[in-house]
């Protein structure tokens, strides 16, 4: 459980995996507080469109006559990959004692929002709200993609037999989701005489903005012609490591998801072979992760990318070190160099108090900075925000628009880019000394995980 301390309010979240801002009912930073509609998928024209469990889909929809911009967030939340992760995935939330949101179904989604006043679980003050103070699309109409197929918006299967997949209880057609929802927005609410349209969401939902950019971009050239189309993925670029040491709480959801049918119970530091490299289970890398769900899920990750690393290369696509580059749509990559959901996957959460966590840290800092750097090397229209604060998402609350680095914050270089200003840096990645350190960022208690720490000492020998 991951606690972390907000204003003058103590958070509580059940999962690393949940990439969301804490709950705080203090502020206007629900759908029914900031006027937002919960609607359905019309499954009657669009069958295709359903949640893991055949539900219908949903999404949160807030209309603007102040502009002609629109913000479609794709919601994150972690991701299965075989029958055995799926089934942990969903007798996890379905205890919505603990849990505020429904990832694999939305049965249960018009009562848990109306009784919590959330975003399927999910509290937003940042792009998705309505203040103006540095947030460049808060006039624009916003939609909520809710997050109910568990593929990364990218699945494109039905439950049964596949060829290929093998068989599944479940439905995965986050592709179709996206598609039946663009077209009830066109449809119905004036999403063809969009100007501006920026496509983004957070963690997984940051991996479906890679898997779906170009996705989005053809359909709207038909929709809304001479529509200016930004990509903005948040904390989805998954980097392919070996972790430095795994699932230190081997009870939690997501190491029960990721230790596969079978596995002996783990002993006290986790499932490790003893030097924290290797263990017993099914999940333990972004690679292992990203193989199984491409093939189980039936996934399709972005097409450029696919046709040119292959059918036994294209689960790469899903992660951003390799697939950045195949991107043509105009992309703004936000990123933290020491993301927290990868702090706690690949074993460097406690690096302030651990000296080996803290260099493993410091190692995975420096590959992220060359990733992000060689994904914008590869095309002009790649553009990279990176900080290194230790947090998973930067557009979500005020961190938008108060974490900076050399005078530039997310939201701002995003203005930039929708304004075609030719003067804004393309790569904006700081270099300051420490973990984390950036010192550029407005003081508050919600940047506390953007000023650095001692570097801890090995214990002295009695």
């Amino acid at each position: 459980m991951l606690r972390s301390l907000v204003g003058s309010e103590m958070c509580i979240r059940d999962s690393l995996y949940s990439a969301i801002p804490c709950v705080h009912s203090a502020a206007a930073d629900g759908p029914i507080s900031l006027g937002y509609q919960l609607k359905f998928v019309d499954t009657t024209k669009h069958p295709l469109a359903v949640c893991n469990d055949g539900t219908p889909a949903a999404y949160y929809l807030h209309t603007s006559a102040r502009s002609r911009d629109w913000v479609l967030h794709q919601q994150g939340g972690w991701w299965c990959w075989d029958d055995y992760s799926c089934a942990v995935r969903w007798a996890h939330f379905q205890n919505h004692t603990t849990e505020k949101r429904t990832l694999m179904s939305t049965g249960q989604l018009a009562a848990l929002t109306a009784k919590y006043d959330t975003f399927n679980g999910e509290k937003n003050t940042g792009i998705m709200a309505h203040n103006s103070t540095g947030n460049p699309m808060s006039a624009a109409s916003k939609v909520f993609v809710v997050y109910c197929s568990s593929d990364s918006h990218a699945g494109n299967r039905s439950a049964g037999y596949v060829e290929g997949a093998g068989d599944s209880k479940w439905h995965f057609r986050g592709k179709e989701i996206v598609k039946a929802v663009l077209g009830e927005l066109n449809a119905n609410h004036g999403l063809g005489t969009a100007s501006s349209v920026v496509l983004t969401g957070g963690s997984a939902g940051g991996m479906a903005t890679l898997n779906n950019a170009d996705y989005v971009g053809e359909m709207l050239k038909e929709m809304a012609p001479g529509v200016n189309f930004v990509a903005m993925p948040d904390s989805g670029f998954f980097v392919d490591v070996m972790p430095g040491q795994m699932c230190s709480s081997p009870e939690s959801y997501e190491c029960k998801s990721a230790a596969g049918a079978g596995v002996p119970n783990p002993g006290s530091n986790g499932w490790s072979r003893g030097d924290g490299h290797s263990w017993l289970g099914t999940g333990q890398t972004m690679a292992q992760q990203m193989q199984s769900m491409l093939v189980y899920t039936r996934g399709l990750p972005d097409e450029g990318c696919s046709r040119a690393l292959g059918e036994f290369g294209a689960w790469r696509c899903f992660l951003g070190q390799y697939g950045g580059r195949f991107v043509e749509s105009k992309t703004l990559w936000l990123q933290n160099q020491i993301d927290e959901w990868q702090g706690f996957w690949n074993g460097f959460f406690n690096y302030s108090q651990d000296p080996r966590a803290y260099g493993y840290a410091g190692w995975f800092r420096a590959e992220s900075r060359r990733e992000l750097g060689r994904a914008a090397g590869s095309t002009s229209d790649l553009f990279v925000f990176s900080p290194n604060c230790y947090h998973h998402g930067l557009s979500y609350d005020s961190r938008f628009w108060e974490v900076r680095v050399d005078g530039w914050s997310s939201g701002s270089m995003l203005e930039a880019i929708l304004s075609g200003d030719d003067t804004m840096p393309q790569v904006v990645i700081d270099d300051c000394h420490g973990l984390p350190c950036s010192p550029g960022s407005i003081a508050s208690e919600i940047n506390q995980d953007c000023l650095p720490v001692k570097p801890p000492r090995l214990a002295t020998p009695h």
